[in-house]
């Protein structure tokens, strides 16, 4: 091993131990959430528990605030990132908001220089990687020097930062890889692949699934393994450059069959949007105008709306005077969505007259760019 990685090597193996005999533990063991702050003296609601797997919820828990403390208390199956926060009032209008690794033991916090958090070992591992982490890759400093810019106005230095930045965050990339591959039992892992993936860029979910495969299957088993597992293969489905693109079948505005195959023979934009999406209703000029520049010349576009309530969906389409082909299912869970590895919108497709996707997410001038070069 790089003597550079030695001391973080170190310290993981003391988790490890734990990691271990963490199965065992867990059957019989439970969880306990104490805190005691002073921000909350005279407080008189709640606080709150909300727990997550990647993008899944896993729980809520709620408890009422009395003094200044509370405390959670439970049982958990396995480890989980939880945030915890109190409500927002006008006479209290500065939340309690801090998130922290539970786990089967006797945590307790405060608001002592900050928040303190004492008995959460998973937690106290997880911070010191990153800590090492964004010193070994200078994100620290270098979102520092940022904001110091920001406050001075100083476009230059922001400037100059934000391509340290790019550079530092392949190093960051780099050195959590090695972190991975000399920790594979360890449950942390789990969130360093995570965190990885959160880029969504075709290299990283590549690294990130060759990796996985090489945990060790206690960590593997785990149901945020699984998970991860899942949401692995979900991206990999949106990266079908030069590939098929598929067929599904959906429902259209007026409650005709739609297929994607309808549009073999034309060059067409699977666009996926939602009437409640900002960002996908200020694209909609930009594609107004590649849609009239181009229609002609074989263009087109199929857009598929992710809402749920078909009123707010029908009302977008009139008001921003969208005049091609508008399909949805209206399900919580989008089934051409799914198909396509789609968990943002806007996001976009463009397939060739043979079916073959040939690009993914043109957006502005871009598109228009791609359909001069193509038509």
């Amino acid at each position: 091993m790089n003597r550079k990685y030695l001391i973080v090597h170190i310290m993981l193996l003391l988790l490890l131990s734990y990691a271990e005999s963490f199965a065992q533990k867990i059957k019989t063991g439970e969880y306990s959430l104490s805190g005691n702050f002073k921000a909350l003296d005279g407080y008189t609601g709640k606080v709150y528990m909300y727990g997550r797997t990647l993008d899944q919820e896993i729980f809520r828990d709620s408890v009422q605030v009395q003094g200044g403390k509370f405390h959670f208390s439970g049982k958990l199956d396995e480890p989980m990132r939880v945030s915890i926060y109190s409500e927002k009032t006008e006479r209290f209008p500065n939340q309690i908001a801090f998130n922290v690794y539970l786990e089967n033991s006797r945590i307790v916090v405060s608001d002592e220089k900050g928040v303190k958090i004492v008995g959460a070992r998973l937690q106290t591992e997880s911070d010191s990687i990153n800590r090492y982490l964004k010193a070994k890759s200078g994100l620290d400093t270098i979102s520092a020097a940022y904001q110091h810019a920001l406050s001075a106005k100083d476009s230059v230095t922001m400037a100059n930062m934000v391509t340290m930045h790019a550079r530092a965050l392949t190093t960051y990339k780099k050195l959590l890889v090695d972190v991975i591959q000399d920790n594979k039992s360890n449950y942390l892992t789990l969130d360093m692949l995570a965190d990885l993936i959160s880029s969504r860029e075709e290299e990283d979910v590549k690294t990130a699934k060759a990796l996985f495969i090489t945990l060790s299957p206690s960590v593997r088993e785990t149901k945020r393994g699984q998970l991860l597992s899942e949401t692995i293969a979900f991206h990999e489905k949106g990266y079908i450059i030069g590939k098929p693109a598929g067929e599904f079948l959906m429902t259209d505005k007026d409650g005709k069959d739609v297929k994607l195959s309808d549009y073999h023979g034309k060059y067409v934009l699977l666009e996926f949007w939602a009437s409640w999406c900002k960002p996908c209703r200020a694209e909609n000029p930009n594609l107004i105008k590649a849609y009239h520049a181009f229609k002609a010349k074989g263009f087109d576009i199929l857009a598929v709306s992710i809402d749920t309530d078909r009123t707010r969906w029908i009302k977008a389409i009139q008001e921003d005077d969208l005049p091609w082909t508008h399909v949805s299912d209206l399900a919580k869970k989008n089934a051409a969505a799914t198909q396509f590895g789609v968990d943002a919108i806007p996001s976009n497709f463009l397939i060739a007259p043979n079916g073959t996707v040939i690009a993914r997410n043109l957006r502005g001038e871009k598109l228009q760019e791609k359909l001069l070069e193509l038509l």
